[in-house]
């Protein structure tokens, strides 16, 4: 069976958006779990009022929103757990299961103490997917919406390669027309940069998914392991995806569309903050799986234009001088 894992944090209406596209699936899904990383807005309250069909989302007419909105009165069953993390188990909250009738979608909501990341929660919802007997994961956004025949596409391709980790097109949620990703994209162990493949009529051949929409078999999670903790966000995918291709594992791109609203941990504008994450980060998935190499004259060389040049961005000058700052204060107290 296939698991569909989303991560919140304090996203509900998107989440909401999300199951509802999922549920409207042919065949329906198995199960659906929901990470929440200690929501400050209500989040799982929220989302136990719209499993009981006390809350539903308004259509606003487009053919996104229309997947998004056709599962919407789909019988639902939703049970909630709590996640220890010194005991590193998962706990059901037996006055908070909720029974409805025959033929019931499961969705399993797990509360965390602390707002890991986006790896961090991705590990827990496998964690319970493993225990529920699951066979493939699906790691999605919970920014995103899926039209209805995905989910069963992306479940057996993932059966007939288990030894591929594959990715969908992704297109932006508020532009249809344009393709934020075909699948992942491509990394060079030169110079570490990183190109994620938009163009459709470009050569397909993938270094890494992009973990917005990340398909795999348990037998790959079994031998890869799980996300890196240590990464808040960003770059976890790839980190990941490296690990994966030293042991064998191939890329690729299943041809099913997956619309993402894209930025919605951060906002539209990219913050010093998510800059920060992205270099450091970037620097830290480097340095762990290549070792030094030439990859750092290019990164060091990248970081410093960007702390220099006036034309530079002044929230991109900042977040370099920052992760220069940091890296350098790190290495000299090492």
């Amino acid at each position: 069976m296939i698991s569909v894992i989303l991560v919140n944090w304090n996203g509900w209406a998107d989440t909401i958006a999300c199951l509802q596209s999922l549920l409207n699936s042919h065949p329906a899904p198995a199960r659906l779990i929901v990470v929440d990383n200690s929501s400050t807005d209500e989040s799982v309250d929220i989302l136990w009022r719209w499993a009981s069909h006390g809350l539903e989302l308004i259509a606003l007419g487009d053919e996104v929103e229309h997947h998004a909105l056709r599962g919407k009165t789909c019988p639902r069953l939703l049970s909630i757990f709590e996640y220890d993390e010194v005991q590193q188990r998962l706990s059901t909250l037996e006055d908070q299961v909720m029974v409805t009738e025959q033929g019931a979608i499961p969705i399993y909501v797990v509360r965390c103490s602390r707002n890991g990341g986006f790896g961090y929660g991705c590990n827990v919802g496998m964690k319970l997917g493993r225990q529920l007997g699951t066979d493939v994961f699906w790691l999605l956004n919970n920014d995103c919406v899926v039209a209805p025949e995905t989910l069963n596409m992306v479940y057996e391709r993932a059966l007939q390669e288990p030894r591929t980790i594959f990715g969908t097109v992704l297109r932006y949620y508020h532009n249809p027309a344009r393709i934020q990703a075909i699948g992942g994209g491509r990394f060079s162990n030169l110079t570490g940069s990183v190109e994620t493949l938009h163009n459709p009529a470009s050569d397909r051949r993938l270094d890494f998914i992009v973990g917005a929409s990340m398909i795999f078999t348990a037998g790959c999670l079994d031998q890869v392991g799980g996300f890196d903790e240590k990464i808040f966000m960003y770059f976890e995918e790839n980190d990941f995806c490296m690990r994966a291709a030293s042991l064998g594992y191939r890329f690729d791109v299943i041809s099913t569309t997956v619309f993402h609203k894209h930025g919605g941990s951060q906002g539209n504008r990219p913050s010093i903050n998510a800059w920060t994450h992205v270099l450091l980060n970037k620097h830290y998935v480097l340095r762990k799986n290549l070792g030094w190499g030439p990859w750092v004259l290019f990164f060091f060389g990248m970081l410093i234009v960007r702390a220099m040049l006036p034309t530079a961005g002044s929230v991109e000058r900042q977040a370099a001088r920052k992760v220069l700052r940091t890296i350098i204060t790190g290495t000299l107290n090492r």
